[in-house]
């Protein structure tokens, strides 16, 4: 079974209906985003960003395991230049997904690649930030992925 079957399947079931909730995997990527951009952990991030560089919003992000971009998407919309990584094509849960909001939201500052942690095509100090949120599952070699991370 893909990740997408699986969001596919649990949508379906009532009895995971929060934790499809709580995770921002429902069919409304829109309102996925700005349930996301509304949480005490989004605003948490934002405080940690602003406690390191100051309420500077020209920094470029690399958000690692976009899936289908909520952070990515929230990310931009608070004036960030992100770039998201997202190795899965879904329309449901990957690059597809957040190509479809970049479309829903008008947003031209987001790039999308889709590549695995091990395999990224940047140079050390490309960007400000590396962000991953449940990302962990987007390596194949673990100790390599946090190497070309650091």
């Amino acid at each position: 079974m893909t990740w997408e079957q699986a969001i596919q399947h649990i949508r379906q079931h009532s009895e995971y209906a929060s934790l499809v909730e709580d995770s921002y995997l429902s069919e409304n990527l829109a309102a996925n985003v700005e349930k996301f951009r509304n949480s005490s952990e989004f605003n948490a991030t934002i405080e940690e960003f602003d406690k390191i560089f100051g309420k500077r919003r020209d920094l470029h992000i690399l958000d690692i395991g976009a899936g289908n971009g909520i952070s990515t998407i929230a990310f931009t919309l608070e004036g960030y230049q992100v770039t998201a990584s997202e190795p899965d094509p879904s329309m449901t849960v990957g690059a597809g997904a957040i190509r479809i909001l970049m479309e829903k939201y008008n947003l031209s500052k987001v790039d999308v690649i889709e590549e695995f942690g091990e395999a990224m095509p940047f140079d050390e100090g490309t960007f400000d930030i590396v962000y991953g949120r449940q990302v962990m599952h987007h390596a194949y070699d673990l100790p390599q992925f946090a190497k070309d991370l650091h």
